[in-house]
Order: C-alpha cells, then structure tokens, then sequence
C-alpha cells in the first residue's frame, strides 16, 4: 500500500507542477504546499534533516544546493542553519536559546567577571575608526543587544590603532572542576568586502592553541552567527583569543556575550 501511495505521489508530481501535502487544492505558486492538518484530523509541522557537525560535514554540498536547509543539533547547540553557496558556509538561521548557568561572562554591559586585554590601545574616533566597547550608535547595521566589543577601520586613517591585525585576549581561567563545560560568544559583522580583512578565533587548552578558526576572510557579506564548542572535561586552564584585521572603510565587526557555562 505504501508503495502504491508512494507511486501516486510521484506520477502526480510529474503531471503537475504543484505537490500538495494534506490538500487537494496546493497554491499555483508553489512546488510543494504543506498543510498542517491531515485527514484524521491530526496536526502536524515540517521537520528538517536533524544532523551533528561531523553529520553536516558529509552533506556534498555544491553551488546548487544554495538555500538548503538543516537543524543542526549537536551538544547545546540547536540552530536551524541555511547554506550560502557563494561563500560555502551554513549560516545561522535562527539558534535556539542556551539557559545554563554561567560560570565566566563578559558581556560588556552588566556581567563583566571574565576580563581581557588587547595587544592594540582601544580608541573611539568615531567614523574614521572605533575599537573599544560600543553602544552601537557607531555600527548602525548590527544587532546585536545593549553594548559590546566593536571594530571598524583599525588603522584609523593612521591616527590610532594598526595596519595590521588586533589580539584581544580573554583572561585564562580555571575550570577543572567543571564537567562538560561550553564556551560561547556571538558576533555579527557588516560587509567585510576587502580581501584582506579577517576576523578569526583561537581556543587554548592549558596553554595550547588550539588553531585559529576563520569566520569570515574577506567574505563580502554581513557574517553574523553564535559560535559554541564543548571543552574537554581533562582541560584544567582555559582562555580565548578574538583576531581581527580590518581597515576597509565600510567594515566593520562586533562580539558579545562571551561565555564559560
């Protein structure tokens, strides 16, 4: 029976343009309607491809598959992601929201208990360049909430900052006693159109780094997303680095809520 069914569906795909779930009437508009309530008067909704990261990773991906939609799970992470083709990357569409206790936080607002440094002297000038904790008046495109740390044009039209690249580090801290702890932060960015501007992150475990992770490289778009990454339970020290270059006019970049839960 199940066959039989199936084999209707498909003939009937093939002499109409629409496909109609739970209706017999699918819009004119669209190649597949959904309709949530079925004949046994049963509601119902659409479920994505449930993967993990290393699940994602085996996705063959190509130019094609523009627009293709997953929910990612893995860990505390729950984000329903689409792919954007043209930079080859899966972009958070919307992330479900993480309630753990917090152990270590820097959100540049209310919960400041994890300090940081920055090998490059903060300055606010402005247009010409900012590099410091903003209340987003500077950086009219992002969104994200209340202050944060934000970037734009670092060499400042030579008057503050640096040509090249800023570090800022997060103090290391002890988290030996706790088990499966998550480190975690957002980012939102505008354009990033020149090729030789980055921003990047780098993990350290008890000293090591563990390889800068790119966010974006002159990716032309406006990158934003929540990056989260479970800390092996044998980790006894830990800190996080933020590295950026930016000293294209138009580009700029911010991060928030850097957490430890």
């Amino acid at each position: 029976m199940k066959k039989i069914v199936f084999l209707l569906l498909f003939i009937s795909s093939q002499l109409s343009a629409q496909v109609g779930v739970n209706t017999t009437t699918p819009s004119k508009a669209s190649v597949l309607h959904l309709e949530a309530l079925n004949s046994l008067g049963t509601y119902g909704g659409l479920m994505l491809p449930k993967v993990t990261l290393a699940e994602r990773a085996l996705i063959p991906v190509t130019v094609i598959d523009d627009g293709m939609m997953i929910f990612l799970s893995d860990g505390l992470v729950r984000c329903v992601q689409i792919y954007d083709a043209a930079d080859e990357l899966w972009i958070d569409f919307y992330c479900m929201p993480v309630t753990m206790p917090v152990i270590f936080s820097q959100d540049f607002d209310t919960n400041t208990s994890w300090g940081f440094t920055s090998d490059v002297a903060f300055f606010q000038n402005g247009s010409d360049g900012y590099y410091d904790v903003s209340d987003g008046a500077d950086f009219p495109s992002l969104t994200l909430n209340n202050n944060f740390l934000g970037v734009k044009d670092l060499d400042d039209e030579g008057d503050n900052g640096t040509s090249g690249e800023a570090i800022i580090s997060f103090n290391q801290v002890d988290i030996s006693g706790v088990s499966n702890a998550v480190f975690s932060f957002e980012y939102d960015s505008h354009e990033f159109n020149n090729v030789a501007d980055y921003f990047k992150y780098e993990l350290f475990y008890d000293g090591v780094g563990q390889g800068q992770v790119v966010l974006c490289e002159g990716c032309n778009n406006d990158a934003d997303g929540i990056i989260s990454v479970s800390i092996p339970d044998s980790v006894t020290n830990f800190h996080v680095e933020i590295i950026v270059k930016c000293n294209g006019g138009n580009d700029y970049v911010g991060f928030d809520n850097f957490k430890i839960y």
